[in-house]
């Protein structure tokens, strides 16, 4: 497992569950969900912070063994991107799904308000195949979504948050 800190992986036995852990995921995402104030959180560990900025890369398991679960994990991003400061200058969003090969759905820079991210996840199909390659997912994440051409503003010191939801182990590395 990979995590900026071992705190920050949160297991469920199934997507249905994955309100069972939004609350933490919120918290490590620096958000109040009551008012959205910044708390001691992820931007107090990465760079601290006035104003919430972050760009956050939901990467969503699209294999076969995820089409049940999978208006659940769509559930779960739309509640996170809820509580998101959404806008040009504060929180960008992408949605990427995998399965053999990765998928951009849309980048850091497509949408810049909330209503056009919750739109576009409402709109996201199960992408099935096989096998379950997250090492290629998470270096297409690393080369594509988190690069200033995709809207990334790493080169800033804006924090590049990456939320992977996945059903098991990998195919690759």
């Amino acid at each position: 497992m990979i995590a900026f800190e071992p705190g920050f992986i949160y297991k469920v036995p199934d997507f249905s569950q994955l309100n069972m852990v939004q609350t933490h995921v919120l918290a490590a995402l620096n958000i109040h969900k009551d008012n959205q104030e910044t708390k001691n959180g992820i931007s107090d560990l990465v760079v601290e912070l006035e104003s919430p900025q972050r760009d956050i890369v939901f990467l969503l398991d699209g294999s076969d063994g995820t089409l049940s679960g999978f208006p659940a994990m769509k559930t779960f991003v739309q509640q996170v991107v809820e509580t998101l400061s959404v806008d040009e200058t504060k929180d960008r969003v992408s949605v990427v799904q995998y399965s053999r090969d990765p998928e951009t759905h849309f980048s850091l820079n497509t949408h810049t308000d909330k209503q056009a991210v919750l739109n576009a996840v409402r709109q996201l199909k199960h992408k099935g195949g096989q096998p379950r390659n997250t090492g290629a997912a998470l270096d297409h994440v690393r080369r594509n979504a988190f690069a200033e051409s995709s809207g990334s503003r790493h080169m800033e010191g804006v924090p590049q948050i990456l939320i992977l939801l996945t059903a098991g182990r990998s195919r690759d590395d």
